[in-house]
This record gives C-alpha cells, structure tokens and sequence, in this order.
C-alpha cells in the first residue's frame, strides 16, 4: 500500500493497520471504536486519512458503532 511504502505512517503502527485490514473484520471493527488509549491512539495514525476526509471518517466511525451496539456485522 502507498501509505505504509512512502512512510506516512511509523512503520509499527503501520504493520498493526495491515494486520487488522488482513484479518477479521469483527477485529477492525472493534478497534475502529475501541475507545481505549490504544485505540484511540491506532486511530490517530489510521490510514483511512488518507483514502477519505474528516467528515466522513466520523460518518464510518458512527455507522460502525450503531451496527456493533446493534449486534450487526
């Protein structure tokens, strides 16, 4: 991916994205709203900055939350 290849992210927080985007999606999931200093601090360095703006980052955020609180995946 170009993000981790041009070293817009720190390499470790890079190889933990590509592990959540390769595994299970209920995994990334949850760390998309895991509201923990480690989540909160993943989703600093996220590379969905990249691919969209603000705005809708917070928009996925929140229509991942409901479907999590919902108990849909």
């Amino acid at each position: 991916m170009a993000w981790r290849a041009s070293g817009a992210l720190h390499g470790e927080y890079a190889e933990l994205w590509m592990g959540l985007l390769r595994g299970p999606r209920g995994e990334l999931l949850r760390v998309l709203v895991d509201e923990s200093e480690a989540g909160r601090r993943l989703r600093q360095t996220s590379p969905f900055s990249f691919v969209v703006s603000p705005r809708e980052r917070w928009g996925l955020w929140r229509e991942v939350r409901e479907r999590l609180e919902s108990g849909a995946t």
